[in-house]
């Protein structure tokens, strides 16, 4: 009966401290909203930061970002994973017309450039391919590539 004991002591003990070491990070961090403004009073920046809960250091970005002209006009719209990686990127003129898109899915890039009208300008596609061998690691990026008129046409 003392050897059962001890047996179901061990685990217990052993999911205590599996479930307890497997949240250690997000008990180290915090989600904190962070909304930083020009001079004039408009909004530069608003997301989610990781912070440090510590520090108060922040440690990544999470989620949907964007980031604005002084004019308040929308420049820049960021979506990062809950690695705090970059996932999706937009870029937009003055006038709200898209410039640039940007989408990461782990070694695959799609990157468009638009022209001032909103019509593609060029299309990307790239994938990086890394190889090892003993203690020597390559990198070789692939890429296609597509550029267009200003009429649409390939």
């Amino acid at each position: 009966m003392n050897c059962k004991l001890n047996f179901g002591m061990m685990i217990l003990i052993a999911i205590i401290l599996f479930y307890g070491c497997s949240n250690s990070s997000s008990k180290m961090e915090e989600q904190k909203e962070i909304k930083l403004k020009y001079k004039n009073g408009s909004i530069f920046c608003d997301g989610i930061n990781s912070v440090l809960k510590k520090t108060g250091i922040p440690n990544k970005r999470l989620g949907i970002w964007k980031f604005y002209y002084p004019n308040g006009e929308l420049e820049e719209l960021k979506e990062y994973d809950e690695d705090g990686k970059l996932i999706d990127s937009k870029q937009f003129s003055e006038n709200g017309t898209l410039t640039y898109s940007e989408a990461i899915t782990e070694n695959i890039t799609n990157t468009t450039y638009y022209y001032e009208t909103g019509k593609i300008q060029i299309e990307s596609i790239s994938k990086i391919t890394t190889t090892s061998r003993g203690d020597d690691e390559s990198e070789i990026t692939y890429e296609t590539l597509k550029s267009y008129y200003r009429n649409g046409q390939l």
